[in-house]
């Protein structure tokens, strides 16, 4: 009888861990273990550029995809009812979304979006893009869905450990030779201090409010309020373009060196202010010591970007001064270094082809830009030695980030953003 029960808990067991475990009792090792996490832009791209190695290249291969949502997307994929501060939503997606990027700059290689497409599409049409891609490629296949990745180790014996938490709710340990980190960098949101915050909140209780736009969803949530949107970026321009409809009076705070009238347009229905100085009990005060005072509902909204954080990975530690001699996986929130084109890390303890990154640059054709990075990824899984040496690509990088700087450019701050000839404001308020 224990034999029997032990069967049936192992057989209820391998049912559970969906696409990566294999039906033989006692399968081959493969050749080599790939696992990707992340099943949006990033993730889809890197898993393609997987699959359109040489079917003898990859001959062998396990290659299995994570992915802690229920479907394909990343962020385009909507969360309608995201969860209250302090809880993170899934997506900063809102409703009344549309691109601001024409969406050539966001197709797959040879994979076109449907005719009549509005250049501009609605999040609900890149979402459905997505969706259409994967089932047209059989990408799904490799993905396991609803399985959070929450740990990943480097062990010199095993190569990659990683710690899933399935679907069911039953933990696995599974081990990988490399690793394709695509989980976007949407997920942490950048809250500057505010100096007074406690103050100001207290001075208005039930009637004042300080939210980061990833929790933002329905402009109608602020009708008839005063509204401050902090930052001067995509979704700050946007938010308060929207929120500019209903609400009583909104002030579009950054700072005034970052408009240009090709990237940042005005919003025509705002209030342009200077960052936000410090707060008081009864007022915002701003950058030019004007100020607002604040009677009556009033809400923050902080535009202010995202940090490069990817929490299960504690090989990528924290440290708030990264520099040219930084070798150690390192973020400043803004900057993973040391980087290899974005991609590929460069960490001693690591081989040079056995962590990748999927994504990070920003100003960029994203799905163009993302299946590129990782057929380069790919091709180093595939034949490592096609690889410079460690020094030579850490000695590239410092190049590069020196270039920036000769340029006036902090590139520590610049970061994972891919300037070329366009402007930059070093403005930590700004996204």
């Amino acid at each position: 009888m224990r034999a029997v029960c032990l069967i049936l808990q192992w057989a209820l067991l391998r049912s559970f861990l969906g696409p990566y475990c294999a039906p033989d009792a006692e399968p081959a090792r493969p050749s080599k273990r790939v696992c990707v996490v992340g099943a949006g832009t990033a993730g889809l791209a890197a898993l393609k550029a997987l699959l359109d190695l040489p079917e003898d290249v990859r001959d062998g291969w396990q290659i299995d995809v994570f992915e802690q949502r229920h479907d394909v997307g990343g962020l385009w994929l909507p969360q309608p009812d995201p969860p209250s501060p302090p809880g993170l939503p899934d997506t900063p997606m809102y409703p009344s979304l549309r691109t601001n990027l024409a969406h050539p700059t966001m197709t797959f290689p040879q994979f076109v979006y449907p005719p009549m497409t509005p250049l501009y599409p609605s999040h609900s049409a890149v979402q459905a893009y997505h969706d259409h891609f994967a089932r047209h490629y059989d990408l799904r296949r490799y993905i396991s869905f609803s399985h959070t990745v929450l740990n990943a180790t480097y062990e010199a014996e095993s190569a990659w450990r990683l710690d899933i938490q399935t679907s069911h709710a039953v933990p696995v340990t599974l081990h990988y030779d490399h690793l394709i980190v695509a989980s976007g960098h949407n997920h942490c949101p950048h809250i500057p201090a505010l100096n007074g915050k406690n103050s100001w909140l207290s001075g208005g209780p039930g009637e004042r409010e300080i939210l980061h736009s990833i929790w933002f969803r329905e402009p109608s949530a602020y009708r008839n309020q005063t509204v401050i949107v902090a930052g001067n970026g995509d979704s700050g321009r946007d938010i308060a373009m929207q929120v500019s409809k209903v609400a009583k009076n909104v002030y579009h705070s950054y700072d005034h060196n970052t408009l240009d009238p090709v990237f940042s347009p005005p919003v025509p229905q705002a209030i342009y202010k200077p960052r936000i100085s410090h707060l008081t009990s009864s007022s915002i005060v701003f950058t030019d010591n004007s100020t607002l005072e604040t009677s009556g509902p009033t809400t923050i909204l902080l535009a202010t970007g995202y940090e490069y954080i990817v929490p299960f990975l504690p090989t990528l530690s924290m440290s708030s001064s990264i520099n040219y001699s930084t070798t150690s996986l390192s973020t400043n929130t803004r900057y993973i270094r040391p980087l290899y084109r974005h991609v590929l890390a460069l960490d001693p303890v690591l081989p040079t082809n056995a962590l990748a990154f999927i994504g990070l640059p920003m100003w960029v054709a994203t799905a163009p830009s993302d299946y590129t990075q990782g057929l380069f990824a790919a091709h180093a899984i595939a034949n490592g030695s096609m690889l410079l040496s460690r020094e030579t690509m850490l000695s590239e990088l410092e190049a590069r980030e020196r270039a920036l700087e000769d340029t006036g450019m902090d590139p520590f701050f610049i970061g994972h953003r891919l300037t070329g000839k366009m402007r930059l404001s070093t403005t930590k308020m700004d996204s």
